[in-house]
């Protein structure tokens, strides 16, 4: 049986990743399928709408989730987070990693993968 990364259940303070799209912050807490572009994958994740301090935990179809990630666990192998996400990060900035340009509009620390260097 094949491993899937991302596979173990993490709390919300400790998520895979962190996605955004201005609204919304999904926090990924685990993944169910080694296919994430498959068109009923899923993974576990906590919504919480832009300045409120209350969110919700459930299963989201990957397909349904917009925005640009903020914040990603450097264990997270490319291959697991569908293809528009794919190959973001670039030398020397990576996933995870803080990057010292000012270019990015830094968001906890973390590099803004959306901006190219």
């Amino acid at each position: 049986m094949t491993k899937i990364p991302m596979g173990t259940t993490r709390p919300a303070s400790n998520p895979w990743l962190t996605i955004t799209d201005g609204d919304w912050t999904t926090k990924v807490l685990r993944a169910y399928s080694t296919k994430p572009d498959a068109p009923y994958a899923r993974w576990l994740c906590e919504v919480t709408p832009q300045g409120s301090p209350f969110s919700d935990v459930g299963d989201t179809y990957i397909r349904d989730i917009d925005g640009r990630i903020v914040q990603i666990d450097p264990s997270v192998p490319n291959e697991a987070l569908p293809s528009r996400w794919q190959d973001l990060g670039s030398e020397p900035h990576d996933y995870g990693q803080y990057c010292e340009c000012d270019d990015c509009g830094r968001i906890d620390g973390t590099h803004d993968l959306t901006v190219e260097h």
